[in-house]
């Protein structure tokens, strides 16, 4: 019987690897054995902020002269205000923006309360969508990202007539290795369910995984937030079954995790 709280859905059965950097995993990997599933945590990547150096002064410019600053994720939010200063956010002309609402929440637990974010989805592809962002020509676009990402958002905003600068606030780098038998233990137990949030963790994936160790995995469950991912996780050869979160943040894949244990409970009753 599962020990989970009469309060939450139970995810009792349920073997979840969790591959996000330390920092963001451990809340969400605390909550999955709160409600009486298993959580292992493996990063893929993790997340270093960049130096103070590297805010030079013709980047505070562009900051301070900005109509719009674009946060990408969370860690551009945690890392960009920070770097930034909430107050500063707050007390100057141009207006917030979060590619998803994992990143506005961050930017809101930091002070900054005014985030403009697409409603049902995370991408740039979603905020792009947003008329704000169809009139912009002669905007001066600031976008708090890592030292590298997607130019998908850059490009189409230039198009549109912006002109658009980088602040880069973190850099991604490879987690060190580790834990192979955990990962075979996972493999090897129930409804063995893995989650990823990057394309640099599929990367990761492959590079740190034995072969034969990967074409398994290849097989299992994945969770993974957005098409995009997806179909990246597709043309690395997976052949499992991929649920797409609309939101990457916890509460986004704790729901998606309680659909999946009750469609397994169903399964499992019908073949009673």
């Amino acid at each position: 019987m599962s020990d989970a709280p009469a309060s939450e859905p139970s995810l009792a059965g349920l073997q979840v690897l969790v591959t996000r950097p330390r920092s963001s995993a451990r809340d969400l990997c605390a909550a999955i054995r709160a409600r009486g599933g298993k959580a292992l945590c493996m990063p893929l990547v993790e997340i270093h902020a960049l130096r103070d150096g590297s805010f030079t002064a013709a980047r505070r410019k562009r900051v301070e002269e900005a109509d719009w600053i674009v946060f990408v994720s969370p860690s551009a939010a945690l890392h960009g205000v920070r770097r930034i200063g909430a107050g500063t956010l707050r007390g100057r002309g141009a207006r917030v923006a979060a590619v998803g609402r994992g990143t506005a929440r961050r930017l809101r637990e930091a002070g900054v309360a005014d985030v403009v974010h697409p409603p049902c989805s995370s991408s740039s592809e979603a905020l792009l969508k947003l008329d704000c962002f169809n009139e912009v020509a002669g905007r001066r676009v600031v976008i708090v990202r890592g030292e590298d990402g997607r130019e998908l958002l850059a490009d189409v905003l230039r198009r549109r007539g912006a002109t658009v600068d980088y602040l880069p606030v973190y850099r991604r780098v490879p987690a060190a290795p580790g834990g192979l038998d955990d990962v075979r233990r996972w493999l090897d137990g129930s409804h063995p369910v893995l989650l990823l949030t990057s394309a640099a963790a599929v990367a990761g994936l492959r590079d740190r995984l034995p072969a034969a160790l990967m074409r398994r995995i290849l097989t299992q469950r994945l969770l993974v937030p957005g098409r995009r991912l997806e179909r990246i996780c597709r043309e690395a050869g997976w052949r499992g079954a991929i649920d797409v979160l609309a939101d990457p943040g916890d509460a986004a894949v704790l729901r998606a995790l309680s659909d999946l244990s009750n469609r397994i409970d169903d399964c499992d009753e019908r073949a009673e």
